[in-house]
């Protein structure tokens, strides 16, 4: 094996080689430190899992009251808040602009929407996105699942045949074992995936390895490889399983994906069945030279330990000496009971100091202003300010001030936004691919449909075949506002996209323009179906209801190439239906372009009388006798029948 990959040794030798990296993994985990942070910022985030609500003693004779105050954990939920707060908006990317392809493109972004809704893709996007926040790094995992979807039918043994379907899971970096010593992430060319399942299950699961299967476990008193600081009570029914995948590359043609338990076993053993690794990561920032993240919040845990030490301190004292004792002189002849309750005449003698409090109270200023000055350290470092928080300073009185620093968080914070958005997109791209790949069954998806209401939609791989990258826009803060709603209602009204008064209501009320864009969008869609259709010669139907001036201006493009002028089919075939609309629109309803909001037909013009002049001018020459202006002649119709013959059928004849 040492003169060879590990990645292509045989089955009965793989499980020994996968092991030894995953261990690998571990103890360079251990050795470089990266697990002491990783458990720091774990402990950290959780405080309350140790403290458990509670103020701690602490000191040799419990003395000290430990107080914790987690400013990094809400620190840290605002930088998650202000990522994810705007909800993605998928497009998808077809490889040309054809009919076929912008249907698909519809298909596609409705099938992200079922799947961010209905399989809660949106759930494990946002953990991977926390995973990176506060350990550097998180993963979103997706597999085909044969087993998942609906019954479709069964095989020769009985058995029930299902559809399949794509599950997601998502994790942290202490579960995607890679090569430590690669320079980036971006290098890696093989990942394991490690996941605790119920062994029973997963011995049902393949039953020729049941043996090994459940009388597996772990090994946890060797390494220590999780976020936990104790060791933890096996589980003999949950047990971790590896999934091993490697990339298709020279090395290894057609790649390998494999599923293994620590004991070697080898589960499963094949060919890589994705086009790319299905695990798509998202780094806080990369570790330079290493393929492991970094992350703000590592900075942050030295202040917040600093900051737990003051508060501790003011707590402890004023748990302490928060109720005064009193002092008196020894001979005084005061007693107890004279001081309890208040509003008592106390007689002393007169030799000696009256009694006074003794104010150990006192807190150095000191120690409260530089508590607040580790507040402001972390919110520095962070890039999360006050007012993101909720706590602006008093100096800031304004809303166009409170406005302006707030969106001093989103410019620190964008590169790691425009991370996420990337982790949106190869998520959504990754669902596309892997149903192109084994969509193969009719499937029934609950996608988004006319006018915003859901509809069901049969569809199978060969429907996705031409959509080739998803991208994701992040939804415009100015949206959810009233007045950016009202401006974006202005907008449509002024390019004329809005025609009626409840479009207006429905776009400040809801921000939503669906329902006004996508009546031109499927216009322009037909448009390009019949384009395509006259191209190759099949004639299409216009009707009374179509946008007639908009069809022509589109339609007359087909002719504006010498190559379809030279095919007459091509020519015939567009001239007889621009002649379709341009009958419909001389003789259709103004009422009925009114209320489709169409611009109106231009008026069929009269041919010119035996003297070249228009009969209807004439008439009006003729009611105003001071007006001699001469009309000119008008042009000829070059669609007349001097130059087109338009038989009874309707059809275009030269």
């Amino acid at each position: 094996m040492k003169d060879s990959y590990f990645a292509v040794a045989e089955t009965d030798e793989l499980g020994s080689e996968l092991v030894k990296k995953v261990i690998n993994y571990y103890d360079f985990l251990s050795v470089s430190g990266l697990m002491v942070i990783w458990r720091n910022s774990y402990n950290q985030y959780f405080k309350a899992t140790k403290h458990l609500g509670q103020i701690v003693s602490t000191g040799e004779v419990d003395e000290f009251s430990a107080l914790y105050i987690n400013h990094y954990r809400s620190i840290l939920q605002s930088i998650l808040s202000i990522t994810v707060s705007q909800r993605p908006t998928y497009d998808a990317r077809a490889i040309n602009n054809d009919y076929e392809s912008q249907a698909q493109t519809k298909l596609s972004v409705g099938l992200l929407d079922y799947y961010m809704r209905e399989h809660r893709l949106e759930k494990f996007i946002v953990e991977a996105a926390e995973f990176a926040i506060y350990l550097g790094e998180g993963f979103v995992i997706q597999n085909w699942n044969p087993l998942a979807g609906k019954e479709y039918g069964v095989d020769e043994n009985g058995n029930t045949i299902r559809n399949g379907d794509i599950e997601f899971s998502s994790c942290s970096g202490v579960d995607i074992i890679r090569h430590p010593y690669l320079k980036k992430f971006e290098d890696r060319v093989w990942l394991i995936h490690r996941e605790y399942v119920n062994k029973y299950e997963l011995a049902a699961k393949y039953p020729e390895k049941y043996d090994e299967i459940v009388n597996s476990s772990e090994e946890r008193t060797r390494i220590m490889d999780d976020f936990m600081d104790y060791y933890k009570i096996i589980d003999q029914d949950v047990i971790p399983v590896y999934k091993f995948y490697h990339e298709d590359t020279k090395a290894v043609p057609g790649g390998r994906y494999t599923e293994f338990i620590i004991s070697g076993t080898i589960l499963f053993d094949s060919q890589l069945p994705y086009s790319k690794i299905p695990i798509h990561p998202l780094f806080y920032n990369g570790l330079y030279g290493t393929p492991f993240a970094y992350s703000v919040a590592f900075d942050m845990l030295p202040i917040q330990t600093a900051l737990d030490s003051l508060n501790s301190t003011i707590q402890t004292n004023q748990e302490n000496f928060g109720v005064q004792s009193i002092t008196s002189a020894r001979g005084s002849n005061i007693s107890i009971s004279e001081i309890i309750g208040g509003m008592n005449l106390i007689y002393y003698d007169g030799k000696f100091a009256p009694p006074a409090p003794l104010n150990l109270l006192s807190t150095p200023p000191e120690i409260f202003n530089q508590r607040d000055s580790y507040i402001q350290a972390m919110e520095t470092i962070s890039g999360v300010n006050s007012v993101n928080r909720g706590n602006p300073e008093s100096s800031l009185k304004s809303g166009s001030a409170l406005a302006l620093v707030a969106s001093q968080s989103l410019q620190a914070l964008q590169g790691y936004q425009t991370r996420y958005i990337q982790l949106l997109e190869d998520c959504g791209t990754g669902i596309i691919e892997i149903l192109k790949e084994y969509a193969t069954v009719p499937r029934i998806a609950t996608i988004v449909g006319k006018m915003n209401v859901p509809f069901m939609r049969e569809f199978k791989k060969d429907d996705l075949s031409n959509i080739s990258r998803i991208i994701v826009d992040i939804g415009n803060p100015l949206s959810k506002t009233i007045a950016g709603k009202a401006q974006i209602a202005d907008t449509l009204l002024q390019y004329g996209m809005i025609s009626s008064p409840d479009q207006y209501i429905q776009a400040i009320t809801t921000g939503r323009i669906d329902n006004i864009t996508d009546p031109k969008q499927r216009q322009m869609m037909l448009i390009s179906q019949e384009n395509e259709s006259m191209q190759d010669g099949i004639p299409v139907q216009a009707l009374m209801t179509d946008n007639h001036s908009l069809h022509v201006q589109e339609h007359k493009t087909l002719l504006d190439s010498p190559e379809a002028r030279k095919n007459p089919m091509i020519v015939q075939t567009v001239l007889n239906h621009i002649m379709e609309h341009t009958n419909l629109a001389a003789t259709g309803n103004p009422i009925l372009f009114g209320m489709l909001n169409y611009p109106p037909p231009i008026a069929p013009q009269q041919p010119p009388d035996s003297k070249g002049s228009v009969q209807n001018v004439k008439n009006a020459q003729q009611a105003e006798p001071g007006n001699n202006t001469k009309m000119p002649s008008m042009p000829k119709n070059p669609m007349n029948k001097q130059q087109y013959e338009i038989p009874s059928g309707g059809q275009l004849s030269g």
